[in-house]
């Protein structure tokens, strides 16, 4: 169940991962196309956001893994 206090923030999420996942295939796609990858450093600062955001979905889940 989700409470009703985080029903607006878990929506909200939900609303930027999809917009997320769109704009990575974009992404992925224009790289393919034009092939020029994107850089390492970039790359892994989105995994190092990626790392946070998943250890913060964990934490609100009582450390459920995703």
């Amino acid at each position: 169940m989700i409470s009703d206090r985080q029903r607006p923030v878990v929506d909200a999420l939900s609303k930027v991962l999809s917009d997320a996942l769109a704009i990575a295939a974009a992404i992925s796609d224009n790289a393919d196309e034009e092939l020029i990858p994107i850089p390492r450093e970039q790359i892994l600062a989105y995994c190092h956001e990626l790392d946070r955001i998943k250890s913060n979905i964990s934490r609100a889940g009582a450390q459920q893994d995703c």
